[in-house]
């Protein structure tokens, strides 16, 4: 990660950890239920892709003093754990380099970033290739190749017998997220809660739409990740929930999967939203401008996290096993 890149209002993209501490309330929520109904003494927190450590800052000062807690942002970016060591937070590379196992993992739009392989048919992947460009330096084109093995068999299990007329049909295969997903099963302290949320559809809603499901942005402008310096902007992937959900079972895990605005439901923020809502009725009344101003800016992050154009129509799957 890149100074300028990543996550945030001076990045390239805005996250719902970054919008404020709302979705981190809920998650915390989300957690203590999860730790009463199976009678856990401690929670020991693993935000893997957590950056900066937004999340984590926010769930370990709402977690109720008392509860045994620690918590750790996982990161391959070493901007990212440094930036979130500033802010007082263990962080580390990879699961396998933590003393402890975690009974609680956070992978908060971590698959979409993971590199994942690109299905234009059962028997065919979309490969990228470089060529000199006639302005010089390199130009990138994706072509079609046949694929054998495990791709071919996702091909065979994963995409849909037919598609609309106007659809790309590009389906991508995190393989990658398979892969972490029996790393991250072998590395837990059972029970185990994990929550995955990210964006995408199912196999087949991905390949029938119109556009490709690789996505690049620079600034919070989208910019087409075949004709952009490499490096210079932030990747992109939808994710096929169903696949992961079933991976996820392969490894033992329960799973169920919901929208994030369902999620969030569940979890308290109507609640939240009364209460901003009173606070800014009181504020107003007294004319307490501050406290308007902060409770209106938490009424605005609501209304950001439901939206079903957006944050909303993210999924949401929560695993246990």
């Amino acid at each position: 990660m890149r100074e300028g890149t990543g996550a945030g209002g001076d990045r390239d993209y805005v996250t719902s950890v970054e919008l404020g501490s709302v979705f981190a309330r809920c998650l915390v929520r989300s957690i203590e239920e999860w730790r009463d109904q199976v009678g856990v003494n401690e929670i020991r927190l693993a935000d893997v892709g957590g950056g900066r450590g937004a999340l984590l800052g926010h769930a370990s000062e709402m977690i109720p003093q008392g509860d045994i807690f620690e918590g750790v942002v996982v990161d391959v970016s070493p901007q990212a754990r440094e930036l979130a060591s500033q802010r007082g937070l263990q962080a580390a590379l990879l699961l396998e380099d933590l003393p402890w196992c975690p009974n609680v993992i956070v992978a908060h739009e971590l698959i979409d970033n993971m590199p994942a392989r690109l299905l234009a048919a059962r028997d065919a992947e979309v490969v990228v290739l470089s060529e000199d460009s006639p302005t010089g330096g390199l130009t990138l084109r994706p072509e079609q190749v046949p694929v054998e093995g495990e791709l071919r068999e996702c091909g065979e299990r994963w995409y849909p017998p037919t598609l609309p007329p106007d659809a790309a049909g590009i389906l991508p295969i995190p393989i990658v997220a398979k892969k972490w997903i029996e790393t991250l099963t072998q590395h837990v302290e059972r029970p185990a809660l994990l929550t995955i949320v990210d964006y995408g559809a199912t196999a087949a809603e991905l390949a029938a739409r119109s556009d490709w499901p690789v996505r690049a942005y620079r600034g919070h402008q989208r910019v087409d990740p075949f004709r952009t310096p490499q490096g210079s902007a932030d990747i992109t992937c939808d994710v096929p929930h169903d696949i992961i959900t079933n991976w996820l079972q392969d490894n033992g895990w329960t799973t169920d999967v919901t929208t994030q605005a369902g999620w969030l439901k569940a979890n308290g923020i109507d609640d939240i939203k009364a209460k901003a809502s009173e606070e800014a009725r009181a504020a107003a009344q007294r004319q307490d401008v501050m406290t308007q101003l902060q409770a209106k800016s938490e009424l605005t992050e609501i209304q950001a996290l439901l939206n079903p154009e957006s944050f909303g129509s993210f999924f949401v799957i929560q695993a246990e096993i």
